[in-house]
């Protein structure tokens, strides 16, 4: 493997682009370049679906340019722009997608999946960490709007709503079934 840096201006540029994803934060430029070696580069057209509700998955996508909307039950609740990423809930717990996501326009994303990063997240319990950080602030997130769209039933009478989503180490815990045990730290002196 060469771990010289990347002549190719449109390499640099992705290399740069995912360093600035914050769950990638914690690689350093031979690990962003291994994962950008991994990860696979799709074009999307305006009005196609990159993942659809209900079905099985194991990817995690970023986008790189263009537009996605994000329905649940046939109701828009979002949408995606250059940055945002999607499918980490499929790809760390097995779950099945909780959302159809639909190119808006035409669109370019990164396809990561469990076997493209398994390699940087035993190595990386930061990693670990941080995807399962993203995933209880998303489902967090989603339940919230959930709540706004039902007119905040169950909720306080300001609207305000608790969870019992993991967080820190024990949302880390949670990814450690679908990439297995991260390696020890190694002992500080």
């Amino acid at each position: 493997m060469n771990d010289a840096p990347s002549t190719d201006p449109s390499a640099n540029e992705d290399l740069h682009f995912l360093s600035a994803v914050d769950v990638f934060q914690v690689l350093d430029s031979a690990e962003l370049s291994e994962l950008h070696g991994r990860s696979h580069l799709r074009e999307v057209a305006a009005g196609i679906a990159v993942v659809t509700e209900g079905a099985a998955g194991d990817s995690l996508y970023i986008v790189k340019s263009g537009f996605l909307r994000v329905d649940q039950g046939g109701i828009e609740v979002g949408s995606l722009s250059p940055g945002d990423f999607f499918g980490e809930m499929s790809l760390l717990t097995g779950a099945p997608r909780s959302a159809t996501v639909k190119a808006a326009e035409p669109t370019t994303v990164f396809e990561i999946t469990k076997a493209d990063l398994a390699p940087l997240m035993q190595r990386h319990p930061q990693l670990a960490q941080r995807m399962g950080q993203a995933l209880s602030e998303r489902q967090g997130s989603n339940l919230k709007k959930t709540m706004d769209w039902q007119g905040g039933l169950g909720g306080g009478l300001d609207g305000s709503f608790e969870t019992a989503e993991p967080t820190g180490s024990a949302a880390s815990s949670a990814c450690r079934p679908a990439f297995g045990s991260a390696p020890p730290a190694p002992a500080r002196p």
